[in-house]
This record gives C-alpha cells, structure tokens and sequence, in this order.
C-alpha cells in the first residue's frame, strides 16, 4: 500500500492501482486477510465515478473529490467492524487528495 505520497497524474489513477494492489493481495491469501483485502479492492471499485457521472466533464480536481467523499462513506461502519479495511482505505483517500492538491480539510 502507498506508505508515502506518490505524485500522480490522475485520482483515478491512484484509485485503480489500489484496487490491483488488493485484489492480488486478496488472491495470494487466505482467511480473514484474503477477505479484507478483497473487500478493500471491492470498495474501491465501487468509489470510481464513472460508475455515476460522467467522467469527462470533471477536472482531476472535482474526480478526486468524488471519489474521496466515496471512500469517506465507508470509513465510520468499517473503523469499528474491520479496522485494517478502514485504514487501507483511509491511505488511498489521503493520496487521492494529495495527488488532487486538495487539503483534506476542505472535503470533510
């Protein structure tokens, strides 16, 4: 997972190499891990707005909001029931607006 920011071109970006990232951790595991991280990889991809709007009229700016208020909706339930599935998804929440330029602050 992303330890430090990465500079990235595009939230999407980030959000598609996250979901890679877990769906082949998911793959090479059993049990309890195996199940995280295929539910991490699941949420991310349910956090890509292409799925709702039309892509091609957001700036990087107005994706990278989408998609961490996306993440942002999952975070309470999971910080009590699956704690290492909220942090995974907090990390690329943080890089999704690092790699955007936006404060976090001003999302939440």
């Amino acid at each position: 997972m992303f330890d430090h920011p990465l500079p990235l071109t595009w939230p999407r970006e980030v959000l598609h190499r996250a979901q890679f990232q877990h769906h082949k951790a998911a793959q090479t595991m059993t049990g309890v891990p195996a199940a995280q991280h295929g539910l991490v990889a699941e949420i991310l991809y349910s956090c890509d707005p292409r799925q709702w709007t039309n892509i091609d009229e957001q700036t990087d700016k107005q994706l990278a909001a989408l998609i961490y208020r996306a993440l942002t909706s999952y975070l309470d339930p999971l910080d009590v029931a699956a704690p290492p599935v909220a942090h995974w998804l907090s990390l690329v929440r943080g890089q999704i607006a690092y790699t955007a330029g936006i404060d976090e602050g001003e999302l939440r």
